[in-house]
């Protein structure tokens, strides 16, 4: 699964209920050391609220805090949760975040399962917190497979839609070019480069990104002779 995050780090562990260890091996100058990696429940942080958001594909379950140490090391804490798709259709990314009135305790993740995430399926998700305060668990955006996007009313989201919008728009532009010079290899050869060719001027506009994102899956997914009517109604933001 590709993860990125644009606030906070990723830890990712393999999720239980209760106490549990991981056994992890190491390779130093050819030496194989063992070293235990403890993860429990945390017993005094309060569950993270869950955002109400009418017509989400995405819900959330079970978002939980742990802590984690091995020996030699001092104790950490890991948020985790459960995102299942509750929606008709094949998800192929998203973007959750964790929101807080303590600053510093803000993040988010923009994600993309391997294969997507079909419908009735979970991915499990989870985000390294060094920071203490009251959090809220909230969907910014869902992309489906055949490009379609859920979009988050939050007025604090990291992705509106002027930006996704104008990332469609670019990117729809640039492989509308390829197609028209280089044909079905031309474009073929082109999606995989599109958010390299394609440059946001705004550094670090997370929402142009994945318009870019939805202009990449919505040129991969159509036939021939469909190419040229789709790209001309994602450059000019009908589609």
């Amino acid at each position: 699964m590709r993860r990125w995050a644009y606030a906070e780090y990723a830890w990712t562990a393999r999720p239980r209920l209760r106490t549990e260890y991981r056994l992890q091996t190491l390779v130093t100058r050819g030496d194989a050391r063992v070293r235990r990696t403890f993860i429990w429940r945390d017993p005094f942080r309060s569950t993270p609220r869950i955002a109400k958001q009418a017509g989400c594909p995405l819900l959330v379950l079970r978002p939980r805090f742990y802590c984690y140490s091995s020996l030699g090391s001092r104790i950490e804490t890991l948020l985790r949760l459960e995102l299942r798709n509750v929606g008709a259709k094949t998800i192929h990314s998203y973007s959750w975040r964790h929101a807080s009135p303590v600053i510093k305790a803000n993040g988010g993740f923009g994600c993309e399962p391997e294969g997507g995430l079909a419908p009735g399926a979970c991915q499990r998700e989870s985000a390294y917190m060094a920071w203490r305060g009251p959090l809220t668990i909230t969907i910014d955006l869902v992309q489906f497979s055949d490009g379609a996007v859920w979009l988050s009313s939050d007025p604090q989201s990291r992705i509106t839609r002027a930006a996704l919008d104008a990332g469609s728009r670019a990117a729809g532009d640039h492989p509308l070019r390829v197609w028209r010079e280089g044909g079905v290899q031309g474009l073929a050869a082109a999606l995989p480069r599109i958010h390299m060719d394609v440059q946001d001027t705004r550094v670090g506009n997370f929402g142009f990104y994945v318009g870019v994102t939805r202009a990449y899956v919505v040129a991969a997914g159509v036939s021939g002779g469909q190419v040229e009517a789709t790209l001309l109604a994602l450059q000019s933001g009908r589609s």
